[in-house]
């Protein structure tokens, strides 16, 4: 890929799984056919490599044709910014990615592009409109070139010091406009990012036990009844896949025990698991 040169990979690896509904019971269980996506993007990180591994299907949604199967490979975009510049950046990577017959784009919208949250409050939000045009305009360019759309979305930095009760209105007021929003234009949903390393209210990755910090019955019970929210605001106006990340390398069997853990609390509000393995640059273990 002589063009990718011009990016940085980022370290990832996402492996999506079903996760069975209590509506499942009516479908027969299949095994989830997971493929295996590598990621380029804009020099705005260091260089790493990005392996995600995705069986996307649901058991309430209908399976893929296979000509519906997307290729095994995608770009990941870190940010999105109202700026030209940054905006044509992100557009290059997709060409670039699609040139290569990549099937996927993984982009995250930080929640002070689309809207004001030193305006917003417990009782209403200020959204952005230049900000929610900008993702509408990507969403679009996405599909335009071919690539599949994964949106984590999140209002940690907003929100981070209400109540419980407070951050499920916000959650449900936020995810409302979003998913009414960019229904159709987003193919699998992902709230939050890696909260099993960090407080998914106010994450900082420079918390000295990430693991004592959240890993607990009282923050997962919390952190379950967020994504109860946010699963069924969003699944009011789409119905994409909707899941979270686990942040889970090296993947070892204490990871494992932590992963039931994490997913076994929430599993009732997604559809999916992603598991964010990180593999750094070693294409052998990427392909393990």
């Amino acid at each position: 890929m002589s063009n990718v040169k011009r990016f940085c990979v980022v370290a990832c690896c996402i492996l999506f799984l079903v996760i069975p509904t209590a509506t499942s019971a009516q479908v027969p269980p299949r095994r989830p056919e997971a493929t295996v996506l590598t990621t380029t993007v804009p020099s705005i990180l260091p260089p790493t490599r990005i392996a995600v591994s995705a069986a996307v299907a649901t058991p309430r949604l209908p399976a893929p044709r296979p000509s519906d199967r997307a290729p095994r490979y995608g770009v990941n975009i870190p940010k999105i910014s109202v700026d030209a510049a940054e905006k044509q950046v992100v557009k290059d990577a997709m060409d670039d990615a699609s040139s290569h017959s990549l099937g996927w784009v993984r982009i995250s919208l930080p929640p002070y592009v689309v809207m004001d949250q030193n305006a917003s409050d417990r009782t209403h939000i200020v959204w952005t409109e230049a900000g929610l045009a900008v993702c509408d305009e990507l969403l679009a360019y996405a599909h335009r070139v071919g690539l599949k759309v994964i949106l984590i979305t999140y209002i940690n930095d907003w929100a981070f010091d209400y109540s419980e009760a407070d951050y499920r209105d916000a959650l449900a007021r936020f995810y409302d406009q979003i998913a009414t929003r960019f229904a159709g234009q987003v193919d699998v949903w992902q709230p939050f990012n890696e909260s099993n390393w960090v407080d998914y209210r106010y994450p900082s990755y420079d918390a000295p036990d990430k693991f004592g910090a959240v890993m607990n019955p009282t923050y997962l019970a919390a952190f379950s009844r967020a994504m109860a929210t946010v699963y069924t605001t969003i699944h009011a106006h789409s119905s994409a896949p909707v899941g979270t990340s686990f942040g889970s390398f090296p993947f070892d069997t204490r990871q494992e025990q932590r992963a039931v853990s994490f997913f076994g609390g929430i599993a009732p509000s997604v559809d999916i698991m992603l598991f964010e393995l990180f593999p750094g640059v070693d294409v052998v273990v990427m392909d393990r």
